[in-house]
């Protein structure tokens, strides 16, 4: 298939329409536009799904929106956008938290710089909308390339914080399992431990 995109970033919503908008106007600001971003409805019960059909209409990036025949929960969700994804890497971002303007440059940028590692796994924040808590992907762990055995180990498990080639995930089939607890810790620690180079940004 051909590359169209850098980054594939994939957002699962279920009720959504409170902040989807948000996200999207986040999204708007990104510095580096070479991205698409898959919405996929998991049959919500609001407005989510006619939101986001109206305001993808003319946000300035490649949207897709996509909705499940019946609730699926998350992790099939974010199956489903894998399928269709065509970006170099694929990457999640649930429909209610953000991602810097410069984030997407940042990860390209390592990309090409550390060689197109299978993985890259970087920091995050957590807010309650006032303050800014910096947060470490892999505590304790120095920035650089980093072992199997030591992202397995110490990587926080939830795919928000990470980035992965999306021509491995699809070689090794990787997938998220059907339950709606702890189904993207099961996905990040099958597929990195696939990995032949992980890096931390």
């Amino acid at each position: 298939r051909k590359i169209m995109y850098i980054i594939s970033i994939i957002v699962p919503c279920f009720n959504s329409g409170g902040y989807i908008e948000n996200l999207i106007n986040n999204l708007k600001l990104q510095t580096l536009k070479n991205f698409e971003v898959i919405f996929v409805d998991d049959c919500s019960k609001d407005n989510t799904y006619e939101l986001l059909q109206k305001i993808t209409v003319d946000c300035g990036f490649r949207c897709k929106v996509i909705r499940n025949e019946q609730n699926l929960g998350p992790g099939i969700s974010r199956n489903n956008g894998i399928d269709i994804a065509e970006g170099k890497y694929i990457m999640f971002v649930d429909s209610d938290d953000f991602i810097d303007k410069e984030t997407i440059r940042l990860i390209s940028e390592s990309m090409v710089k550390n060689k197109y590692p299978d993985a890259i796994l970087y920091d995050y924040y957590r807010t309650n909308g006032k303050n800014n808590i910096p947060c470490d992907s892999i505590p304790s762990v120095a920035e650089g390339d980093v072992s199997v055995s030591d992202a397995l180990l110490y990587s926080k498990g939830s795919t928000w914080c990470k980035v992965y080639n999306r021509e491995f995930i699809i070689n090794k089939a990787v997938r998220f399992p059907k339950i709606n607890t702890n189904e993207d810790f099961t996905f990040n620690k099958l597929a990195l431990s696939y990995c032949k180079k992980i890096f931390y940004l």
